[in-house]
């Protein structure tokens, strides 16, 4: 959990401006600017890579987390039982579309 709140300042910066020094980088590097662009397009795959670290670093916190929120809706009576296995399912679906979502880099 520590790390995850340390990294929160840096993901937030790599995942809006990371992928725009990564463009910038390009276009400096296709420019001819004779190196220039190294440095901005190193700059955005540090920072986009830390905004990737901090959502797989969070991806248990997910998975706990859903499965928390299963036991309390059985246990406090907001699910019947019949209603448990498709109640599970769709937290499923949503540990899925997180985990495809921090695949595909989404924020």
């Amino acid at each position: 959990m520590r790390l995850r709140s340390a990294l929160v300042p840096v993901a937030s910066i790599g995942s809006n401006l990371g992928q725009w020094l990564i463009i910038a980088g390009i276009l400096f590097s296709v420019g001819g600017a004779a190196g220039g662009g190294n440095p901005v397009l190193l700059m955005g795959i540090v920072f986009f890579s830390a905004a990737v670290l901090f959502q797989v670093v969070t991806l248990p916190v997910e998975f706990n987390a859903s499965s928390r929120a299963m036991e309390q809706m059985v246990s406090s009576g907001i699910i019947q039982n019949n209603e448990e296995r498709e109640t599970k399912k769709s937290i499923r679906c949503s540990c899925i579309d997180i985990c495809s979502s921090s695949a595909c880099g989404g924020t």
